[in-house]
């Protein structure tokens, strides 16, 4: 799920995008990377990019950040949401670190099955055309047709995400996971993981509180970056991300 996702230059994002840009670490960055800082436009993994995630007084701030954890060579960019909490990768940053991630929309492709039992008529891959055998990976999947998804009736989103601090050489710069969970029932046919993504101007409801006593109920973009909030209620954060979802051919 989500191949890359899409900043689109409204003034819903513009401020975000240009906060993050103008900073020191946003330039140290770019010259240690060798690479943009990404403003809008379309964001891939270990691009720099703006993150909304606590400053020293847990308060929401914006900060550039690069797309991916680096692993063995290799970049992961997602974690799922139900074990992320009981990863040996992710639980540290559950607990205390926090993010996300502004976009428009975000990509993915259809992903295909094919049989890879070649007694089954018409179920080679020798027998399927070049471009779409390029295409198809071990397991018998391949990418159908490309999607632009996003939470309706919105021009903008926030994906739920988790960072962490990793050193390269004497530096050390932030990068940063998206949360995914099971899609819902209108793209699962695109694909069976979906990011979690939270509507920026949705505060949490009232009964999600058990001290109703609770005076500062802050929205859940505030509790989920916020270290110190308490774990049952980032479920309750979880549970009012966006499920109404559109997609688009592109």
């Amino acid at each position: 799920m989500c191949s890359s996702y899409f900043l689109e230059d409204s003034p819903s994002l513009e401020n975000i995008a240009y906060t993050a840009g103008h900073t020191r670490l946003a330039h140290h960055m770019m010259n240690f990377f060798g690479r943009p800082f990404v403003s809008q436009g379309r964001v891939k993994p270990a691009d720099i990019v703006p993150v909304l995630a606590p400053d020293r007084k847990g308060e929401v701030s914006i900060f550039p950040m690069v797309w991916g954890y680096t692993s063995n060579r290799s970049i992961i960019t997602t974690a799922r949401v139900e074990n992320a909490n009981e990863s040996s990768l992710f639980r540290d940053s559950w607990e205390r670190r926090r993010c996300l991630i502004p976009a428009s929309w975000y990509y993915d492709y259809e992903h295909l099955q094919i049989s890879r039992d070649p007694s089954a008529a018409g179920s080679s891959n020798s027998q399927l055309p070049e471009a779409i055998r390029a295409r198809t990976s071990a397991d018998g999947s391949r990418k159908g047709q490309k999607y632009m998804i996003q939470p309706a009736g919105t021009t903008h989103m926030l994906m739920a995400g988790l960072y962490r601090i990793e050193e390269s050489g004497d530096t050390k710069f932030p990068h940063f996971v998206i949360l995914t969970r099971d899609s819902t029932e209108e793209i699962s046919f695109i694909h069976d993981r979906m990011p979690v993504m939270l509507d920026p101007a949705q505060p949490l409801p009232a009964s999600f509180f058990a001290n109703d006593t609770l005076a500062d109920r802050q929205s859940h973009i505030q509790q989920w970056i916020n270290p110190g909030t308490m774990p049952w209620i980032l479920d309750r954060v979880m549970d009012s991300a966006a499920t109404d979802i559109v997609f688009e051919k592109c």
